[in-house]
């Protein structure tokens, strides 16, 4: 369960990142941290450094997936996350709010995955690849 604050908070966190990530202006990069593989049931993870003290991160679990803001400072702590199953609950959402934090988080990850693996690139070299056989 989301706490209060978190689903009053990150949805317009979530959707200012998104809008700036769309942009280019945020670096995201894959998050090879191995307590975190360790930890959790973590697949893949995602992060970009924002400031000098914060770092967001998505991760995505078997199944989960979750928004994390985390200061980089020792000791390094999760200061504030929401986390939803990755498929949409069967009968809806507690909320709007929930259910919009949700769809910003689903577009969130795929805009960090191809900026961190470069997916637009390496397609585009598959297709050329594949326009060149003979």
């Amino acid at each position: 369960m989301n706490s209060k604050y978190a689903l009053e908070q990150l949805p317009e966190i979530m959707g200012k990142l998104l809008t700036r990530s769309a942009e280019g202006k945020v670096e995201w990069r894959e998050d090879h941290e191995p307590d975190l593989f360790e930890q959790a049931d973590v697949v893949e993870a995602f992060c970009a450094r924002l400031e000098k003290n914060s770092t967001v991160s998505i991760e995505v679990s078997t199944s989960e997936i979750a928004f994390v803001i985390s200061n980089n400072e020792p000791p390094s702590r999760r200061l504030l996350e929401i986390k939803f199953d990755r498929v949409p609950p069967r009968y809806g959402f507690d909320s709007a709010r929930e259910e919009g934090a949700y769809n910003v988080l689903i577009e969130l990850h795929e805009i960090a995955r191809r900026i961190a693996l470069d997916l637009d690139a390496k397609v585009e070299g598959v297709k050329g690849y594949l326009d060149n056989l003979v």
